[in-house]
């Protein structure tokens, strides 16, 4: 072997172990603890979420196209876009493997040590291809490994910390500019792959990278070469990445019969950047906190603006690289810098526009940005100060040039005193709290979830039947309440029964009547609450005495003493229960739905839901199909008129006479939606119904 290939392999095995044992060292104790916590700060939210969204595919698998499903939300099938596993494939493909053969939060880890060392490896690879020796191309690894944004997200949203995405297809596309073939097309259609399997967040910037970069290269040899073969060129380039990557993306989102949840506009500004976030350091910077404390995390941010900062340092050496460019290119050394540099100029505002949030202005002159024109296209994107990441490669690319054509004007000594400090320099300047804090996805009373001895119990119970875990909702906009879902997510992954209170795949709760039923079956002393949970399949309600407390829930009910319907099946030293749901199911299960309906209020010893809403909604649903006759009791003020109707079921017949609403309808697990209506509204409320149940016609 010849000592030019010796030298490779020996940098190319430096760089991976290297940079392996830094993301170890930024996520330490995970990897020593690697099957019980996670680095996080163990808040029950998207780490909890990304955890048992693992454990469900494990159980249910990973379709790609059309509309996956899940049983695990009882009782109703959970449907949700396959796209969203498409789009993600980078992540969930390798960590399922993983999984499959240890468990979910060893996976997780595993996962994300990966993202943050395969960052730094990938912005490595393109400071040596630059033209940076290894020194510098260190700097530009670490610096990206340890910012704010990619340790930021390992800690929240682990399958967006990889972003070796974006210094590969920047690469690439420097690559193909050079001079354009089929092969180096396929490189960047792989790396353009790559971003839209890790996030279509990212998808979305690898196509403005792509314009921009590839559309830099080809006017540049149009003006040279002529008009004719770049047209050819580019036509080959776009075929690949829409024939290979953007069509079977659109393909996977049209054969949903699920559709993707759409934002709100009002996220754009919630989830935007704006031009002093790249400027202030999060909490805890180690060069902030030594130069003015009270300069970090000034200003009030969501998680997606707190991780943007591009450090000041960053920022200095990048600026000077892209004026040198432009002012006395001769300095930056070679031409594919030059252009490197002044394509990363361009591309770098573009990046800076695309993140800005909306509206946005100059005090009160408003600024036009990209973000609302694309949710208006797409509305299920909200996050546009993701563009920071990509905007943060660029900087580092291109500053990582300075820094080389600084470290060339002298000597050995001279090279290497300004490699040295510019790492020291960086590392303080874009260096949070590190190593970051860990604990398990999500924790029960401050135990592992693991360590609670009422889930373990259920996980040794023969025979099958669902749980649902009290305190139940509401959930609808209360952040701490969609925490508790994904304590009771995490449970559910320790004894793996069907959950009625859970979430669904990649955190959307899609199909809303299983959060509606929870707040429906909520005091477990109402009249019929017993007999819902009955008839949804739920054979266990555990009882968490700490929970009504921490998420301050009112008093919990007497865990040993269950009332009608239950039986006390188990207690535990740590105060929770479990009781069996030992009531009768009813034919027909009626989920009273919300915004439509109040939450459940006991009169004269029977369960009521006033309406809240001029036309308010009833889902029904049934374990087998069959035809069935509800009466729903009606109290209303004299003179209100009541009217009801079934959505979508001609067959069905609705009688309303004073006091009584009559529906005979054909029900089955598809479920049938009755709607009710009444004029005046006030004081006008819905009773339980009774079911007589008749054989399928």
């Amino acid at each position: 072997m010849n000592p030019r290939a010796v030298r490779i392999i020996l940098e190319v095995a430096l760089v991976v172990i290297g940079f392996t044992l830094l993301a170890v060292l930024i996520t330490w104790p995970a990897a020593a603890n690697a099957n019980s916590v996670l680095p996080t700060q163990g808040i029950p939210w998207d780490p909890a979420g990304f955890t048992w969204d693992l454990w469900q595919r494990l159980q249910d698998g990973l379709p790609l196209f059309g509309t996956g499903s899940t049983d695990l939300v009882a009782p109703f099938t959970t449907e949700y876009p396959a796209a969203f596993n498409l789009v993600q494939l980078a992540f969930y493909g390798p960590a399922l493997a993983i999984a499959a053969i240890s468990t979910p939060v060893f996976a997780m880890n595993v996962m994300i040590i990966a993202g943050i060392a395969c960052s730094g490896m990938a912005m490595y690879a393109l400071a040596r291809w630059l033209g940076c020796g290894p020194g510098v191309s260190t700097w530009a690894g670490a610096a990206l490994a340890i910012s704010p944004y990619v340790v930021g997200k390992a800690v929240v949203h682990a399958p967006l910390a990889n972003i070796a995405c974006f210094p590969l297809l920047i690469l690439a596309c420097l690559w193909w500019n050079e001079r354009p073939s089929w092969k180096r097309a396929l490189a960047v259609t792989g790396a353009f792959a790559l971003a839209w399997t890790t996030t279509a967040y990212y998808g979305l910037m690898a196509l403005l990278i792509v314009v921009v970069i590839c559309g830099w290269g080809m006017i540049s040899r149009g003006r040279r070469s002529g008009w004719r073969p770049i047209a050819g060129e580019g036509g080959l380039l776009a075929g690949l990445l829409g024939l290979l990557v953007l069509v079977p993306i659109a393909i996977s989102v049209a054969s949903s019969s699920v559709p993707t949840p759409a934002r709100s506009s009002a996220e754009l500004k919630s989830f935007g950047a704006r031009p002093a976030d790249y400027l202030v350091p999060p909490p805890g910077g180690w060069l902030a906190r030594g130069v003015d404390a009270a300069w970090t995390g000034r200003l009030d941010s969501t998680g997606e603006q707190l991780i943007l900062y591009l450090g000041i340092s960053v920022l200095i050496v990048a600026l000077a690289a892209m004026v040198i460019a432009w002012w006395r290119p001769a300095l930056l050394g070679s031409a594919r810098a030059v252009a490197t540099a002044r394509i990363g100029s361009v591309l770098a505002a573009l990046l800076a526009w695309f993140s800005l949030a909306w509206p946005i202005g100059l005090g009160p002159v408003p600024i036009p940005v990209p973000s609302i024109a694309i949710w208006q296209v797409f509305p299920e994107v909200r996050a546009f100060a993701r563009f920071g990441a990509p905007l943060l490669v660029v900087l580092i690319a291109v500053g990582g040039l300075a820094i080389a054509a600084l470290a060339r004007r002298g000597g050995p000594i001279w090279r290497h005193s300004i490699i040295a400090a510019a790492l020291v320099i960086t590392a303080a300047d874009l260096t949070t709290a590190l190593p970051v804090i860990t604990s398990p996805p999500a924790t029960a009373d401050s135990q592992a979830p693991a360590d609670r001895q009422g889930w373990a119990w259920l996980r040794d119970q023969p025979g099958a039947g669902a749980v649902v875990e009290y305190p139940t909702g509401p959930y609808r906009n209360v952040p701490e309440l969609e925490q508790l879902r994904h304590v009771w997510q995490i449970g559910q992954i320790v004894h793996g029964r069907p959950v009625l209170n859970g979430f669904g795949p990649m955190g959307q709760a899609v199909d809303r009547r299983s959060i509606d039923l929870a707040q429906q079956v909520g005091d477990p002393a109402m009249p019929g609450a017993a007999e819902d949970l009955a008839t949804a399949g739920v054979a266990f309600a555990t009882v968490h005495p700490w929970a009504y407390g921490q998420y301050r829930l009112g008093t919990p009910p007497d865990a040993s003493r269950p009332p009608a319907g239950f039986a006390l099946a188990a207690t535990f030293p740590d105060g929770t229960a479990v009781w069996r749901v030992t009531a009768s199911p009813a034919p027909v299960l009626a989920v009273f739905r919300q915004p439509g309906f109040a939450a459940p209020e006991l009169r004269d010893g029977r369960t009521w839901h006033p309406m809240g809403a001029p036309v308010a909604q009833v889902t029904t649903w049934a374990p087998a199909r069959g035809t069935h006759t509800l009466e729903f009791p009606v109290a209303a003020p004299p003179g209100t008129q009541v009217t009801a109707k079934v959505r979508g079921a001609p067959a069905a017949t609705v009688r309303v006479v004073p006091g009584v609403i009559r529906v005979t309808l054909r029900t089955g697990p598809a479920g049938m939606d009755i709607r009710i209506m009444a004029t005046p509204l006030a004081g006008v409320a819905i009773g339980r119904p009774t079911v007589q149940a008749a054989p399928a016609g």
